[in-house]
Parts: C-alpha cells; sequence; structure tokens
C-alpha cells in the first residue's frame, strides 16, 4: 500500500512538474533521473526500483544515472542549468541543501535553494543522533 500511494505521489509530482504547457503530452519521452550517490548505493537501488515501477505508469522508460562528486552537489549544479520542463529530475538530500553548503562551495542558492530548484516529493528519511558512552567525562 505505500509502495502504491508513494509510486502515486511520483508520478502526479511529474505530471504537476512538467506544466500546463506538456499536459496533453506529457511525458512524450524519456525521463532522466540523477542520482547523486554511487551505483548500488541505497539510494541508487531505491531510486531504480521506483522508476522500474513509474514505467508502467508513465509509459515512458525513466534514465537513472549517477552524477556522483561533491557530496551530493555536483548533481544539483547540473540540474540547475537544465531546462526546467519535468523530464530532468535529481534525487538528492535535506543533507546536501542544509549541511554540506557550510562544509564547502556549491553551485546553487544557499540561501534559498528554491529559487533554483522545485522539490516535488519525499520517500525517505534518514534519523542521526550524537552519542557517547554513558562513563565518559
Amino acid at each position: 500500500m505505500q509502495r502504491k500511494i508513494l509510486l502515486g505521489g511520483f508520478v502526479l509530482s511529474l505530471w504537476v512538474i512538467a506544466g500546463s504547457a506538456l499536459a496533453d503530452t506529457f511525458p512524450s519521452k524519456p525521463i532522466n533521473l540523477w542520482v547523486g550517490w554511487g551505483a548500488g548505493s541505497g539510494t541508487d537501488v531505491s531510486q531504480r526500483a521506483i522508476a522500474n515501477i513509474a514505467f508502467k505508469i508513465l509509459k515512458q522508460p525513466i534514465v537513472v544515472s549517477n552524477v556522483t562528486g561533491g557530496g551530493g552537489t555536483l548533481a544539483l549544479g547540473r540540474l540547475k542549468v537544465e531546462k526546467p520542463d519535468g523530464y530532468t529530475l535529481c534525487n538528492n538530500s535535506t543533507g546536501v541543501l542544509g549541511r554540506v553548503p557550510h562544509l564547502q562551495p556549491v553551485p546553487f542558492n544557499v540561501q534559498d535553494p528554491l529559487k533554483d530548484f522545485t522539490p516535488i516529493m519525499g520517500y525517505s528519511y534518514y534519523f542521526y543522533a550524537l552519542a557517547v558512552k554513558s562513563d565518559s567525562p
């Protein structure tokens, strides 16, 4: 059930992002989905699974490519200059938008990433915590 809801959100997001100009024909060609991490990573595997299911609904292939480097920022830098037509998507994390800019220069607007990107869905959340031994000084 969750899988169908997740996929439904993904497909709906693609239609919304394409805009009314493409409403009658979207998608009319393959969709590119860039993953900012290496082949075989958890993110890569999950994106390929989602792409395979979305293909059955959209009747267009979703071509998953790994665009690695810069802690995920290389993919976003490339996405920033793409035509915003819904045919190029990028999977990335909130860490790349919120944490990485404090550690290195990034090729997108740090103060307001929504000027450069339109988020269309979330599908996974990672929870982090700091821990220390209980007897630590």
